[in-house]
């Protein structure tokens, strides 16, 4: 071997110890992640089964479909990629007529609806988002979640903002109501 050679490895070497060594101790300040707790979404009413709607929950996601195999297609594409959005998922079914899907990923819920499905949250007894109020084919909307926020899906028949959020109160059978 050359000279030169020799002492470019040498180098090297010397570098990639230097940068190992760096790697190994924390070098950014990064708040601690020890004081906060994940969200999971609780089942607080099952809606009383409807043939024309499917439903499912979950920790991290629940969902509602005009049909058993659209549901489950669903399903499965949001556990394969579980951090991607509610409106990315329901984007890949362009075919679904009525649909409504939640996505919680620590403290954020994302949610998509489609056709009648709607989706509405609630915090302190009072509406905070909803899905109704949009007029586009695929309606969405996110949230950063507290304790004791509701959320709940149904299919709306264009119900208003009072209906849905009196659904949710009372908790309907006609509604999936979750709670953070």
């Amino acid at each position: 071997f050359s000279v030169t050679f020799v002492k470019t490895m040498r180098q090297l070497s010397h570098l990639a110890r230097r940068h190992a060594s760096c790697l190994g101790r924390r070098n950014m300040s990064m708040p601690s992640r020890a004081d906060t707790q994940p969200m999971i979404l609780r089942e607080l009413v099952r809606p009383k089964e409807q043939s024309e709607l499917a439903f499912f929950c979950t920790d991290t996601a629940a969902g509602l479909c005009c049909d058993q195999r659209l549901l489950q297609r669903v399903r499965r594409r949001q556990a394969f990629s579980p951090l991607l959005p509610a409106e990315a998922v329901l984007r890949a079914f362009p075919d679904a007529t009525k649909a409504a899907l939640l996505v919680l990923a620590e403290h954020t819920l994302t949610s998509a609806a489609c056709g009648t499905a709607v989706v509405w949250a609630i915090r302190d007894q009072q509406m905070l988002l909803s899905t109704s109020r949009a007029h586009e084919e695929l309606r969405s909307f996110s949230l950063c979640l507290r304790p004791g926020d509701v959320v709940a899906m149904a299919d709306g028949h264009h119900q208003s903002e009072a209906d849905l959020l009196k659904l949710a109160m009372e908790c309907s059978p006609s509604a999936m109501v979750l709670r953070c």
